[in-house]
């Protein structure tokens, strides 16, 4: 019996109330009309098609989210075993449907997103065949991925890469870089004998200089190449350098091989590298790139990479948002770059993966412009002119159903409208490994400082990593984010906000120390059930502490909301109530 397509099912357990009053085994014999072909929600079935594969043509390449028939359990209550299995049962029949059809093929399932990748012949089958499937929630195309638009900076140079308008190479003063100074690193060492050992972070970017020989400050636990939706490992793939530069601000060597500062933030946390780009980081690539980090018990996955906006709305995917879903789920963080498309305090598009409300999506501050004397006036920050403003480039917004991008199906359990960023870190002139951008003069290793909210997400995995290897207990994502989340720190402003998080800041620049401090103190997890007045639930309604941890009701209108606080006062306001 595949129980995770009957409603009255939960957890994947079907009890049955028979009128017997002796106890013991006994007998149930559960009949089947033979006559008759099972296909789930067919009639009701509501399935979203991406505009682009509307007039589509030819051989091409869909992404099918399914829906995992879980009758209302959410999938936050699961685990990486359950989900799998979950996965087994309701990928199979959506698979078996699609090799039926005449010149289409599944190229690969993946339980982490559950989702089907197939190659389509569009001129022999229209995309509504495919949606029509049952179980099928959405259909999109196998779209591809981009580091972020660079910001455009100074007149001659533009983007991660500064060419010719930049700081001198003598940027730093002291042992640690200021973004690290910023989050606060130098504290967290005074205070714990912890960096990053016991955990992992797994990058997904494009490669290395040089695959053949690395860098010195990087030492790989794990390297993998991400192309067709397969991972294959032990190989950097094609030289790259936009994610040397990530995986070196997330994890590069306590005592760097050349004369910089140290700029890694975990330095002992095991790192995984995946290339995503060798061929292309098409949706595809990132779906088995994350669940292969899952499978690998990432604590966090750190993306810097989305793709332009569309029409200046905020591009989401029904996939991405499953996947981060499941991750979650299964004890991974996902920590993503919010984009470059900011238009100084007016913020500016979000795109997937960081306008999904599962992502925790990091915007870039800046540092005091007296410690970088030769920055153009042109980049200073033009909020307030002082420390700790957020890079004009730094994209953010208020996410909702009008904003999103046609073919996306808002989810019940999204909150009608929310802000990202979540957080913000170091991203305006970011020393790292790699030539990434300006080069710093060293005979011992290639060093760059670039900057783009790609240099600030590396920030937040590195600290993801340093909280949970300074804590005894195995924290859950939520308590990671909100122990990140609660502890920011950010002036007063009139910027747009929903409930504690604004366009800029979100609820903050992250610290580390303060971070871990709480994540060690007695964490509260409030449990409720959020209705309207007739008692019917609301689903997506968003449950907030006073300090900025953030979840949303499922589709019960049950919620979880962890919280870093032994007390405190919890918002709900579900736009329209």
């Amino acid at each position: 019996i595949d129980v995770a397509r009957i409603a009255d099912a939960e957890n994947d357990t079907l009890t049955l109330d028979a009128e017997i009053t002796d106890p013991g085994n006994h007998t149930v014999e559960i009949f089947a009309d033979v006559d008759s072909e099972f296909e789930p929600e067919t009639a009701a079935q509501s399935t979203a098609v991406a505009p682009e594969l509307t007039d589509a043509t030819g051989e091409t390449t869909v992404i099918l989210s399914v829906d995992r028939l879980l009758g209302g359990v959410s999938t936050s209550t699961l685990d990486a075993e359950t989900l799998q299995a979950n996965s087994d049962r309701t990928l199979e029949p959506v698979a078996a449907r699609v090799d039926d059809l005449p010149g289409a093929e599944v190229k690969n399932q993946f339980w982490v997103g559950n989702a089907i990748s197939a190659e389509v012949d569009l001129d022999e089958h229209d995309v509504e065949e495919l949606a029509a499937i049952p179980g099928v929630e959405a259909v999109v195309p196998n779209v591809e991925f981009e580091t972020p638009t660079p910001p455009a900076v100074a007149a001659g140079g533009s983007g991660d890469v500064q060419t010719d308008h930049g700081p001198t190479p003598e940027l730093e003063a002291g042992e640690f870089t200021y973004g690290l100074q910023q989050i606060d690193v130098p504290g967290f060492d005074e205070q714990f004998d912890a960096r990053g050992n016991n955990t992992t972070v797994s990058i997904i970017d494009d490669g290395v200089s040089d695959p053949d020989d690395g860098h010195p400050d990087l030492e790989f636990a794990q390297t993998a190449i991400a192309a067709n939706g397969t991972v294959t490992e032990d190989t950097l793939g094609s030289p790259g350098a936009h994610g040397e530069h990530v995986a070196g601000t997330a994890t590069g060597a306590a005592e760097p091989a050349g004369d910089v500062p140290r700029y890694g933030v975990a330095p002992d946390a095991d790192l995984i590298k995946i290339n995503a780009f060798e061929e292309g980081a098409f949706l595809e690539d990132l779906l088995v790139s994350v669940q292969y980090s899952v499978e690998q018990d990432a604590d966090v996955v750190g993306m810097s990479l989305g793709f332009p906006p569309v029409a200046d709305e905020d591009v989401l995917l029904n996939p991405i948002d499953d996947q981060m879903e499941a991750a979650n789920a299964a004890g991974t963080i996902v920590s993503v770059s919010a984009g470059n498309e900011g238009d100084f305090d007016s913020g500016g598009p979000v795109t997937s993966p960081a306008a999904e409300f599962g992502a925790f999506a990091v915007g870039a501050s800046a540092d005091d412009p007296v410690n970088i004397d030769e920055i153009p006036a042109e980049l200073v920050p033009p909020n307030t002119g002082s420390n700790n403003d957020i890079a004009f480039f730094s994209s953010g917004g208020v996410i909702s159903e009008g904003t999103a991008s046609p073919g996306f199906i808002y989810p019940e359990t999204y909150p009608r409208q929310y802000a990202q960023p979540d957080v913000a870190a170091p991203g305006l002139f970011v020393i790292s490994s790699g030539p990434l951008g300006e080069p710093l003069e060293d005979d011992t290793a290639v060093y760059s400082h670039s900057l783009g909210t790609s240099m600030a997400q590396p920030h937040v995995a590195g600290a993801v990593a340093l909280v949970q290897s300074a804590t005894d207990e195995e924290l859950g994502p939520k308590q990671i984010e909100a122990a990140l989340a609660e502890t920011a720190e950010k002036p007063d402003n009139e910027f747009e906000s929903i409930g504690a998080r604004d366009i800029r800041y979100g609820t903050g620049i992250i610290n580390v120390t303060a971070a871990t401090l709480a994540a060690q103190s007695d964490n509260l997890a409030v449990d409720g059930t959020v209705t309207d007045g007739d008692g019917a639930p609301i689903p997506g309604a968003p449950v907030e502490s006073e300090d900025g941890a953030l979840t949303a009701a499922d589709t019960d209108g049950e919620f979880t909301l962890q919280t870093t606080q032994s007390e405190t006062n919890v918002t709900v306001d579900p736009f329209g109530f």
